[in-house]
């Protein structure tokens, strides 16, 4: 029983350990919106920002609604994309207004006319919305375990000045040994909150503001 445990918490440590790893096997870079080549990313899997971008150059930032566009979405999976589309916008919001300096808004109305604004826009471009009973048998290995794949497009003028890409399938430690016991939205939200966060540190990383 002691060999079996420690065998369990040395999958644990194992998986959360990659869970930032980038999913693709393209090493090279990937191909972005607006025709960027993105490079992987410690904390998203890939990420292009324009040379010169510094968040602190902008006072603040317009989180658009979350779009979807997956080619081969499950239909039993409609109804859990419509509710994380909401889930992503409002936790890229939340992830931006409690660790920068700027004011987040999520409504045109309430951007000022003379701000210097930056708009946040996203794209879910692959979605599974997964199933307890492949996590109960198999969650450690990755079955079941629900998906999102979000790329996503900060502007201020119409030009990208940063764009990213992140998969997240169950990344914690506890939806793969526990996945099973836990809601499908429970997990996807937690992945959810994880990416953002991580967004949130790849804008910090640009956080200068240029030499005037």
């Amino acid at each position: 029983m002691r060999h079996c445990l420690v065998l369990a918490l040395a999958g644990v440590l194992l998986l959360s350990g990659c869970a930032s790893a980038p999913s693709s096997p393209d090493k090279a870079g990937r191909l972005g919106p607006g025709g960027v080549t993105m490079r992987e990313d410690p904390d998203l899997n890939w990420v292009w920002a324009a040379p010169g971008f510094a968040l602190l150059d902008y006072d603040i930032v317009y989180v658009g609604e979350t779009r979807a566009d997956v080619p081969r979405l499950n239909p039993d999976g409609r109804e859990n994309l419509e509710w994380a589309q909401g889930v992503v916008r409002e936790a890229f919001r939340k992830a931006l207004a409690e660790s920068t300096r700027l004011a987040v808004v999520s409504l045109e109305s309430e951007i000022p006319a003379s701000a210097r604004l930056l708009r946040l826009e996203s794209t879910v471009i692959e979605y599974e919305k997964g199933g307890g009973a492949a996590r109960f048998f198999a969650g450690l290995y990755g079955a079941g375990q629900p998906v999102i794949r979000v790329q996503g497009v900060v502007t201020p003028h119409g030009t990208p000045v940063l764009v990213f890409e992140d998969k997240r399938s169950g990344t914690s430690g506890t939806a793969r040994m526990f996945g099973g016991y836990r809601s499908d939205k429970a997990i996807q939200e937690e992945d959810i909150k994880a990416m953002a966060e991580a967004l949130t540190k790849v804008l910090l990383r640009n956080g200068r503001p240029v030499q005037k």
